[in-house]
């Protein structure tokens, strides 16, 4: 009859063991996801940093990263990439700019029409001169297919030659 107690008070201690390291091990779990979910959110804050400075680059604005980036570690040195792409591509802009204006510049200042076409047979470019010479307008012209806006049967073939072999040709015509 004693065994038998001895046996009831073991199997009760086994339990409250068994509940209390299982109690401790989900509490522990508990915690440790918990401190995962803030360490990584805080690790991971940079990448949304990244990711609205990338929309921005998208539609023009070069703001510089926040000043906290400046670290020692891999969002730094991507960060600093960054900041190289960002002056890279404010570089490249501006000389695109500047460039375009020159070109505008020249052609608006020459007296023969230009006319240049995309290999899509759109008009890209075209300066004033030539605007005068088929009575239209510059937003007329612009984006338009040249079949569909200037409908002269030399030009066409000048451009159907060109576009053949891939090198310039100079058509001369009367316009009204």
């Amino acid at each position: 009859y004693e065994l038998a107690g001895l046996d009831t008070i073991n199997d009760a201690a086994l339990r409250s063991l068994w509940l209390y390291v299982w109690t401790y091990v989900l509490v522990l779990m508990f915690i440790s996801g918990i401190a995962m979910v803030l360490f990584s959110g805080f690790l991971m804050r940079p990448l949304s940093l990244f990711s609205r400075a990338a929309r921005k680059i998208g539609v023009g604005q070069y703001d510089a990263l926040p000043a906290f980036l400046s670290r020692n570690d891999e969002w730094g040195s991507l960060a600093d990439a960054f900041r190289q792409m960002q002056t890279e591509l404010t570089t490249r802009e501006h000389r695109i700019t500047e460039t375009r204006d020159r070109l505008e510049a020249v052609l608006s200042s020459m007296i023969e029409g230009v006319v240049a076409i995309g290999p899509d047979r759109r008009i890209q470019i075209s300066n004033r001169a030539a605007c005068r010479m088929f009575s239209l307008t510059e937003p007329e012209i612009i984006g338009r297919v040249f079949d569909d806006v200037i409908r002269n049967p030399e030009l066409t073939a000048a451009v159907n030659k060109t576009q053949q072999t891939q090198q310039f040709a100079t058509v001369e015509f009367e316009t009204l």
